[in-house]
This record gives structure tokens, sequence and C-alpha cells, in this order.
């Protein structure tokens, strides 16, 4: 271990020897040199320290908020009926003609993203909402290239009637190189509301459902309304609100509201006098020293009033013993 720090030693001084031999002209480049060589030192020990805990960095070319392929597309795909993916094309061309400036050739969706769309609602798989096809399979079909295809792509997304999902696959590289990669977007189809608005007639009405069916729902919705009219309000709270903690709080609420109230009624219907019982001021166990001073001065002030008024009145009293009109 001593050897090794004394070989370190002397080739850092050796180096610095070279430093201060170097003229002036030749500084920077030796001092290039030494640096080059720590980077080199440093990003050796970096990658030895990433080899053994397994979190090395692959470096591939996979775009922001890609998902794995076949972990993402179960929310987010839905079923699109044939009638559905009609009507998102309909209102895509009528909304390209009511939206298009005057003295512009196109409006805001352009004739490609027009055969973009169409090529999408033919693919779609109605089912299950299925969509991703690749930009080159799409500039294939349409004899596009890629840059209208793109450009196509961003003015629907940007209308609200195409999103998508970017995602990723695995390579199955084993050791060096890129471990994964990335794949075809996840495309979905959507009708906007403006666009909606445009349809008009052309809109299908969804077929109304049967009479069994709508029965079934009102004696549902009774028997849940019966259920809840038998509940107390605080069981209703307990019900109806999903944080258990939150009922709890609002149904010891709402009992304790009860509770006052009861009280308030039952002193309500007291007599006057059982409720002047009721109230009657009680002298605490432990009454306070000042307090105690201050209401023995009060009741003694008050008793020497009241005697002092007796005495004046009898004094001033009429009577044998205090008026005589002979004297």
């Amino acid at each position: 271990m001593r050897t090794v720090e004394q070989s370190q030693d002397s080739s850092e001084l050796t180096n610095s020897q070279d430093v201060s031999a170097c003229g002036n002209a030749d500084f920077l480049s030796a001092v290039h040199a030494l640096l080059r060589e720590d980077k080199g030192t440093m990003f050796q020990q970096i990658g030895a320290v990433q080899a053994k805990s397994g979190t090395r960095r692959t470096g591939a070319p996979v775009r922001r908020n890609s998902r794995l392929k076949g972990k993402c597309e179960a929310v987010f795909w839905k079923p699109l009926p044939r009638h559905e993916a009609r009507e998102i094309l309909l209102a895509a061309r009528k909304y390209e003609l009511a939206m298009k400036q005057p003295g512009k050739r196109t409006g805001p969706l352009g004739h490609v993203a027009l055969e973009v769309l169409d090529y999408l609602t033919n693919l779609v798989d109605f089912g299950n909402g299925r969509l991703d096809p690749s930009i080159s399979t799409i500039m294939e079909k349409i004899g596009r290239a890629r840059a209208a295809v793109c450009r196509a792509l961003d003015a629907l997304r940007t209308h609200g009637f195409v999103d998508w999902l970017r995602r990723y696959v695995p390579t199955g590289n084993d050791g060096a190189g890129p471990q994964v990669q990335q794949t075809s977007n996840a495309y979905r189809l959507s009708l906007p509301a403006r666009a909606k608005a445009l349809l008009g007639k052309y809109v299908r009405k969804a077929a109304p459902p049967p009479d069994d069916a709508l029965q079934a729902q009102q004696e549902r919705q009774d028997a849940i309304k019966a259920h809840m009219d038998s509940l107390s309000s605080a069981d209703r709270l307990r019900e109806t609100v999903e944080d258990r903690a939150r009922a709890e709080q609002l149904a010891g609420y709402v009992e304790r509201a009860k509770q006052n109230r009861a009280q308030r009624a039952e002193e309500g219907r007291q007599t006057p006098a059982a409720r002047q019982t009721q109230f009657h001021y009680t002298q605490p166990a432990t009454a306070n020293p000042a307090i105690e001073r201050i209401r023995k001065n009060l009741e003694a002030r008050k008793a020497e009033k009241l005697l002092n008024e007796r005495e004046f009145t009898e004094r001033t009293e009429s009577g044998p013993d205090f008026y005589n009109p002979a004297d």
C-alpha cells in the first residue's frame, strides 16, 4: 500500500516538475494533458462502479414520455363503432370547410390530414380500438412524404381528432448496446365538440334502451332511495362519503347537533321555576380568595345600606311615639 502511494506521489511530483520545466508557451498544453489524464481516470472509476451496481445507462434513442408496448394500451384504446368512425371523418371534412379563411387554399387541417384520417378510420379495429401504424406505413399507403404526414398528424392532434402515445420495446440485446428502441405510436380517434356541432342531422342517434332495462333501473333507484330514507343523517353520511375518517367526523357533528337540539327542546318544555332551579348559581368548591373578599364586601355594604334605610324609615314614620300635636 505504501509502495502505491509513493508511486502516485512520485508521478504527481514528476508531472508538476514537467509543468514547471515547460515554458510559458507550453504551459497550457501541459495542463490540458494532465486534465485529460485525470478525467480518463475518473470516468474509468465511474464505469467500474456502474458495472458493479448494474445501473448503467443505456443511452438508447427513446423519446420522452414513451411507454412500454403492451403495458399502456388497455386504458388508452376504446371500442369505436363503425358509424362513429364515419362521423369523425365527416365531421373533419365539414370542419375543414367551415374553418377555412377567405383567400386560403386549405383550412386548419389540410387535405393531407384528411387523407391520413381517412386511412386511420379504415384501419382502426372497431372492436377494441387498436390503431398503431408506423409513420412509414402511413407514408406508403397515402403516398406522402414523412414531413407532410407528421404535419398532418400534428394538425389532427391540435384540433382534437387524433391523439397518441409514444411507445418503446426491448431490443433483447445481451451485454453492450441499446436495450430498448422506439416503436410505432398507439393512436386513438375522437370527435371534438366543435366538429360534432357541424354534423347536425348526420349524427346517428343511439338506440333507446329496452323497456325491461328502464324498469329494472327504476326499481333499483327506488330501492336505493328507500334504503337511504330509512337511515339517519349520520348513517347516511357514513354510506355516501368515501373517506371513512371524514365520514365519521361529519357523522359525529350531526349526532352532537341532534343532541343539542333535543336538549334545547327539553329545556323549552320546563317551567320557569324549574329552569331557575336548574341554572341556580352554586359556589364552586375551590373559590378564589379575592373574589370571596369582594363578594363579602358587597354583602356587607348591602346590609349596611338596608340597615340605614330601615333606621331612617323608623325616625320619619308618623305615630304616637314620634309625633305629638300638643308639643
